[in-house]
């Protein structure tokens, strides 16, 4: 059994204090195979200033500085849990387009110019087809859009089924 959390939050989130050298070494210890940090980047922040775009280099920085605590136990991924984009279309958009990016997983919608009751602009729609990350996509018949040809799931079988992807696409 391969075991990985991909929802994790750092001291670079407002909900969380932990460097993410601590996450890794706990997960580690834990016996995580796998753990993928998503820090929260809003485009309105708990005050409601918007955000203009995301700083990467500290990220980064933390990414780098945690490998030695994941050492050959644990794959260390680095992730973004991006909130309100359609407040910020072109910085979304670039967020996407950025190299740091290995996945992008969401539902099919993400793909199409106006979907997901208008949260998804066009610009993000072809950033995100662009971006050189892998899309891990789930069909969600909703917004007018039908997938066919798929047997249908529940919630829970659907996100399953994108864990496993995202495992099968990091060669885990």
């Amino acid at each position: 059994m391969y075991l990985s959390d991909y929802h994790t939050h750092s001291r670079l989130s407002f909900d969380a204090h932990a460097p993410l050298s601590e996450l890794a070494e706990a997960a580690a210890d834990a016996g995580l195979d796998e753990l993928c940090v998503t820090d929260h980047f809003d485009f309105l922040d708990e005050n409601g200033t918007p955000a203009e775009g995301y700083d990467w280099a500290p990220a980064v920085a933390q990414h780098q500085q945690a490998l030695p605590a994941a050492g050959e136990r644990l794959t260390l991924k680095l992730g973004l849990e991006l909130g309100m984009p359609h407040l910020n279309p072109a910085a979304a958009a670039a967020i996407c387009a950025r190299p740091e990016a290995d996945f992008i997983l969401g539902p099919i919608g993400i793909l199409a110019a106006d979907s997901l009751l208008g949260e998804v602009t066009p610009a993000m729609a072809v950033a995100i087809g662009q971006s050189r990350a892998q899309k891990i996509l789930v069909p969600l018949n909703r917004c007018r859009s039908t997938v066919v040809g798929l047997r249908d799931m529940t919630m829970s079988e659907l996100v399953e089924a994108a864990v496993a992807e995202v495992l099968r696409v990091a060669g885990a």
